[in-house]
């Protein structure tokens, strides 16, 4: 893995009769294979942390999903990028936010960390989008 591991998240997000749906994509920028932490990335179309911050006028959105406690990344809690390419995960809000009855704006952010893979010390990946 390169020691400057360079990633462009994007973040479109569709609310539809079936649910809020979120998709995050990650491009890998670098000029070699990047590790992407699976847990923070949606990995399989899931949301296993709290990695979005939902805004609205009133305060934020209560994360609802599961917490788990995981010990040091291994080498199969990543997924390899090559250079260039790019990776996206589609999910559902929902399934792990307490929105609020009625109908609201929000701001959505995805933040979470990437571990690097092997090395100690961590990489932010946020992005947002109104």
């Amino acid at each position: 893995m390169s020691e400057k591991e360079t990633w462009a998240v994007s973040l479109a997000v569709n609310a539809t009769a079936q649910g809020v749906l979120a998709t995050v994509t990650f491009v890998n920028n670098s000029s070699a294979s990047a590790a992407l932490y699976k847990w923070n990335a949606c990995f399989d179309n899931r949301i296993h942390n709290d990695v979005f911050e939902i805004m609205h006028a009133s305060g934020s959105v209560s994360y609802t999903g599961r917490m788990v406690k995981r010990g040091e990344p291994k080498a199969d809690d990543f997924l390899i990028v090559d250079p260039g390419k790019s990776v996206a995960f589609t999910v559902d809000l929902n399934a792990a936010y307490g929105f609020p009855a009625g109908r609201h704006q929000y701001k959505i952010r995805y933040s979470a960390l990437n571990p690097y893979l092997g090395r100690p010390g961590f990489d932010a990946d946020r992005k947002s989008v109104v």
